[in-house]
């Protein structure tokens, strides 16, 4: 049943062959805001899909946390019945199925739900992927003092009132970890919940390259010292 009370944001850049299979089943639980990040093709949707989205773009390629704020700004100024903010990626990884229990935590108090890969033994994830992944959370749990199965999964849920008080500032792929630390330095209520994930040749060309969660994770340790 769709709800008026659920907004997903969707940020894409040269999603085109994928896009319109990845909102179909959004669309059918909740508003759906696209944040187009400046790709090179105009977007390419059928109309009833456009009649049916809000769709943002930025002129120029900005990264994909700007793009999630873009939309997180457009939700808190417009449209104010939003209780719940998913974010989802645009690249079909992602399974909609995933997001009713996610919500379930979600209205029981948390603030902040993360997906995780890793909490459940349905993902086939390429082993170096998950070697990479599992070390990196791993670090930052022993960092931070709170455990992180997942910190880079993009699919959350975020309440009005944690986006109401909390605004992106990093524009490329470190939001996925500015978010995890605004949940936990500001005492935020937040649970991870077991997600499956489809990994595709698409799906993997397009996700963050693993030296760039090197060069993160080196930059993070190095703020800590």
């Amino acid at each position: 049943m769709r709800s008026s009370e659920i907004a997903f944001v969707v940020p894409a850049y040269n999603e085109n062959t994928v896009l319109e299979q990845t909102l179909l089943p959004l669309i059918a639980i909740g508003e759906v805001v696209v944040v187009d990040d400046g790709s090179a093709l105009p977007i390419c949707l059928s109309e009833t899909t456009l009649d049916k989205i809000y769709y943002l773009r930025h002129l120029i390629n900005r990264g994909q946390g700007a793009s999630l704020e873009t939309g997180f700004s457009y939700i808190r100024e417009n449209m104010r019945q939003v209780n719940y903010v998913v974010t989802f990626d645009a690249d079909g990884q992602h399974n909609a199925q995933d997001v009713a229990g996610m919500l379930e935590k979600a209205r029981s108090g948390y603030e902040v739900v993360l997906g995780s890969r890793f909490l459940t033994n349905k993902n086939k994830i390429p082993f170096l992927k998950r070697v990479v992944l599992r070390t990196f959370a791993a670090i930052y749990s022993a960092v931070n003092r709170k455990k992180i199965t997942d910190r880079h999964f993009g699919l959350r849920i975020l309440s009005r009132t944690f986006l109401e008080h909390n605004s992106l500032v990093m524009s490329g792929y470190e939001h996925a970890d500015e978010i995890v630390d605004l949940a936990l330095k500001g005492n935020w209520k937040y649970c991870e919940y077991p997600c499956t994930v489809n990994y595709t040749e698409y799906s993997q060309s397009k996700g963050q390259p693993l030296i760039n969660g090197l060069n993160t994770l080196f930059n993070r340790m190095l703020s800590k010292l």
